[in-house]
């Protein structure tokens, strides 16, 4: 997620990588913070917008963080307003404190050729991560989705719904597929599972991290809410 005014100004990036590391090739001042981070230390979810405001005060000047505060408070009176401001001044501390970098000068690209009507432009087949191949969606990541196999009926619908496919199917053999068998029957006597979860057993759903960027559409079309989103640890 980005902030910025104008081409040639200041970019706000999200991320707690350095601007070097991220490479972003540009002639414009790109400026990184960990708002995610920031937001989800002080409000305790990862709901950036205030923390974002407050670092592109700081960067730009253009905007004071008093402003930001008190329009932050009359929209959000109480603790959710408090919280929100608490963030935003601590973005805006950090980006206050970080001088401006002087533009570089990049060699400019050069132009690709626009293919011609007859030739074939390639695709990606359906249910492919397609472009996260390239840009690995993973690195976005802040959550990622926690499988209850034990409580999973093999549906599939997270497998369905993931845009990225990051959720692959895997069946195990031999003994693996034996004790899972077991388990499931066991669960089944107690009462937790139904029938026809045992059957399906040996099915099970691993998350590829390369591609999961923790969108959590996976956990919300669970019908039996046996995914939960957890806080990927740095």
């Amino acid at each position: 997620m980005t902030a910025g005014l104008k081409p040639d100004g200041i970019v706000i990036v999200n991320s707690e990588k350095s601007a070097d590391e991220i490479g972003i090739d540009t002639e414009t001042d790109v400026r990184t913070i960990d708002a995610t981070g920031i937001a989800l230390e002080i409000i305790g979810r990862p709901i950036v917008n205030t923390t974002l405001l407050g670092a592109f005060a700081g960067a730009t000047g253009e905007i004071s963080i008093d402003s930001i505060k008190q329009s932050v408070l009359a929209r959000f009176p109480g603790k959710i307003g408090e919280v929100n401001v608490q963030a935003a001044e601590k973005a805006y501390q950090l980006t206050t404190s970080t001088k401006r970098k002087p533009h570089k000068k990049i060699k400019s690209r050069k132009k690709s050729a626009i293919p011609k009507q007859s030739e074939k432009i390639p695709t990606v087949p359906f249910g492919k991560p397609g472009t996260s191949e390239a840009t690995r969606t993973g690195d976005w990541r802040v959550f990622y989705p926690e499988f209850d196999m034990d409580q999973c009926t093999r549906c599939g619908k997270c497998q369905e719904s993931c845009p990225d496919a990051a959720i692959n199917e895997r069946t195990l053999t031999g003994r693996d597929a034996e004790k899972a068998q077991e388990r499931a029957e066991e669960l089944e006597k107690a009462g937790t599972i139904k029938k026809a979860a045992v059957k399906k057993a040996h099915i099970r759903y691993e998350l590829n991290p390369t591609y999961c960027k923790g969108c959590g559409i996976c956990a919300n079309e669970c019908p039996i809410q046996g995914i939960k989103m957890k806080l990927e640890e740095k």
